[in-house]
């Protein structure tokens, strides 16, 4: 099993003038795959939906999706459910899926999820995951940056890499950026779309105490 690894720089905000614009240093190897300016699923009347916006575009090396919405819990809840293995696991398309610890000083979370599917021959594959205090607290979270990336497995997948971002919005309201790149054979963007709602149903259904969805 093949675990990139990295060392983790210092974290700093680094102001850009009195009252400007900031720009955040993340740790390396969680910084966000590309910029998102999708906007969020609400309106006027309701501005931060339980609901998650998600746009596929297909192209180049690989399909791109970016989603973006809102979880109503705090953001220390929402960080958890995100942690938990089975709520990032493709438990559709991989039912018999398992995940161990990795020593990945110094994340603050790194794991290892085993895929395997069953359709006209078996396919195998790694993902690792890594999750990261930005700023903030444990306990108060300003922001909380999540990466991921396939590091093993078969030549069928040739591109598995997301990140998510949890921000607060309110003190129980959570926003949730995502930027996901995907290349299999067979597979395409309502694919890929599919998975990253699946990904954001399950962290709801963590937070509200709800069992995981199932899939025929």
């Amino acid at each position: 099993m093949n675990v990139v690894r990295t060392a983790l720089f210092g974290v700093s905000l680094l102001a850009a003038g009195c009252w400007g614009n900031e720009v955040t240093s993340f740790p390396e190897g969680l910084e966000p795959l590309g910029e998102n300016d999708l906007p969020g699923p609400g309106t006027a009347a309701d501005p931060y939906p339980e609901e998650y916006q998600l746009v596929g575009t297909s192209g180049g090396r690989f399909d791109r999706i970016l989603g973006r919405g809102y979880i109503h819990a705090p953001i220390a809840q929402v960080w958890a459910a995100y942690r938990n293995p089975a709520v990032g696991a493709d438990r559709r398309t991989s039912p018999e899926w398992t995940s161990e610890p990795v020593e990945d000083h110094p994340y603050d979370d790194s794991y290892v999820v085993y895929h395997v599917a069953h359709e006209i021959v078996t396919v195998e594959w790694w993902v690792t995951w890594r999750h990261g205090l930005v700023s903030g607290t444990q306990e108060s979270p300003e922001l909380v940056s999540i990466r991921w990336q396939k590091t093993n497995g078969s030549t069928l997948i040739s591109v598995i890499e997301g990140s998510l971002l949890l921000r607060p919005v309110t003190p129980t309201i959570t926003e949730v950026e995502l930027v996901y790149h995907a290349s299999a054979a067979g597979a395409g963007t309502d694919t890929y779309v599919r998975y990253m709602n699946d990904v954001f149903n399950d962290a709801v259904a963590v937070v509200h105490d709800r069992p995981l969805p199932t899939f025929d």
